[in-house]
């Protein structure tokens, strides 16, 4: 009887980790803190659209990690940003002319590299 019991504790802790491997290996768990909770509202441009950016950005591993660095760039004055995980790419619509340094040092407060700007 003792082992049966041994055994299923096993088996819903390897169940657990099993769910929570493939979570991480898509993105979805916190490498670095957690999710980042229920999806915020997309920041708009208060005034027109006057160009877009396109961010490189390495060491993003996780949806906290994307979060992050989309809320860095979002605080920028006339910036709207979305960032992908995937490509490890930030594209920013700007309402006025923002420098990369700008940009850049954005990336860099949320704790990543930003590769180039385009």
């Amino acid at each position: 009887m003792g082992n049966i019991v041994v055994g299923a504790v096993l088996a819903i802790i390897i169940a657990l980790a099993a769910v929570s491997g493939v979570k991480h290996f898509r993105g979805e768990g916190g490498c670095c803190g957690g999710g980042c909770g229920a999806r915020s509202e997309r920041k708009k441009l208060s005034a027109p659209k006057i160009g877009e950016k396109r961010i490189f950005i390495e060491g993003m591993q996780c949806e906290h990690c994307r979060c992050g660095v989309e809320k860095e760039l979002n605080l920028i004055e006339g910036a709207a940003a979305r960032v992908s995980l995937k490509k490890g790419l930030a594209v920013v619509e700007m309402s006025r002319g923002v420098s990369d340094a700008e940009l850049i040092a954005a990336v860099e407060r949320a704790g990543f590299k930003a590769v180039r700007v385009e």
